[in-house]
This record gives C-alpha cells, sequence and structure tokens, in this order.
C-alpha cells in the first residue's frame, strides 16, 4: 500500500477553522503518532482519513480500502460477551481459539464469556483495541487509544499493539510523548489554526 497523501486538506465547522490548509504524508508500513495541543484537529483529522467527514477543501489520497479504528470512547456492544464483541468484527475469519489467545495478551482472559457492560473503564478499552487489532485492515487509527489506563498497563497494552503492527500503517494520537517513543512511531505535530 503507499501512503497517505493529504493535499491543501481544509476543514472548518460553522465559522472554526480546525485544519487550515494542510498538507502531509503519511508514511506506509509503520506506525506515524500524531501530536498537538487539544483543539489543534488531531481527531478531525483521523475522521477525515477515515472517510467519516468530507473536507471543505482539499484532497486525500490514499490506497486504503479496509479501515480499523479505535475512537476516544469504546464503541463496544455492552450486552454481548467480550469474545462476542470480537467476533462480531472478525466473523469466522478468526478462530474461537485465536481470539481467546489475543484477549489473554491483553489480560482479559479471566472475562472472555463476560456482558461488556460489567467490565471496568480499563477493561473496555482494552476490549476496543483488541476488536481493532483483530480485524483485517489496511489502516489501523488508534484516538487516544491508553486514555484510562495506569502506567504499567499502558506499557504493556503498547508492547502489544507494537508487536501486532509491524509492518503496518498504523495513525496513532497522543498527547503523551513517551507513547510515541514506545511505539517506534514517526512523530508529527499539529498545530491550532
Amino acid at each position: 500500500m503507499s501512503e497517505i497523501v493529504l493535499r491543501n486538506l481544509s476543514k472548518s465547522y460553522g465559522e472554526n477553522p480546525v485544519i487550515s490548509d494542510l498538507n502531509l504524508n503519511i508514511k506506509s508500513g509503520v506506525t506515524t503518532c500524531l501530536m498537538g495541543p487539544s483543539g489543534c484537529g488531531k481527531t478531525t483529522l483521523l475522521r477525515l482519513i477515515a472517510g467519516l467527514e468530507k473536507p471543505d477543501s482539499g484532497e486525500i489520497m490514499s490506497e486504503a480500502r479496509k479501515i480499523s479504528y479505535v475512537f476516544q470512547e469504546d464503541r463496544l456492544s455492552e450486552d454481548f460477551s467480550v469474545i462476542s464483541n470480537i467476533r462480531f468484527v472478525v466473523g469466522k475469519t478468526m478462530n474461537s481459539e485465536d481470539i481467546r489467545n489475543l484477549l489473554k495478551e491483553f489480560e482479559l482472559g479471566d472475562v472472555i464469556d463476560k456482558p461488556v457492560r460489567e467490565l471496568s473503564g480499563g477493561m473496555k478499552r482494552r476490549v476496543a483495541i483488541a476488536r481493532a487489532l483483530s480485524a483485517t485492515y489496511d489502516l489501523l487509527i488508534l484516538d487516544e487509544p491508553l486514555k484510562g489506563l495506569d502506567e504499567k498497563l499502558k506499557q504493556h497494552v503498547m508492547e502489544v499493539i507494537k508487536n501486532h503492527t509491524k509492518g503496518k500503517t498504523v495513525i496513532y494520537v497522543t498527547h503523551d510523548s513517551t507513547e510515541a517513543d514506545v511505539m517506534g512511531a514517526r512523530v508529527i505535530c499539529l498545530e491550532k489554526t
């Protein structure tokens, strides 16, 4: 897959410009970390790249057809079990043993059959990440994926993400430069418009 190229990209909400005339190349096969102050358009940029929103002007050139996304909110099916949340995304492309092994990597082995509504916030976050990693994708988008996890758990989850995304195109948003370092990411700093 070739890189994602953004040319003269602009996006406003009413009178509020969020992204203005942005030019950017996101390399394929590596993790790119987007950083910048709150309100600089990181999440908006992710939504534009994913095709969830349309730019006001400019273009996005990408060959990514299958995008897996961890949003800032977990977006899980609360009444489904943990394993059913994964199964919902992967269908029959991944067997139950592989799903269970992935969930064990995230230290979720004891809650695999529990309904998501019974889990803590940190557990739900890990289920959301595991679900995104289990999908078939050309591009993985992670919008503050470690929000709400303690430091020890963050380190562990970053290692799991890193192991599963070697050689894949990943866009990762964080406010923490340590996460970018651990992920071995190429860092792009965005500024407020």
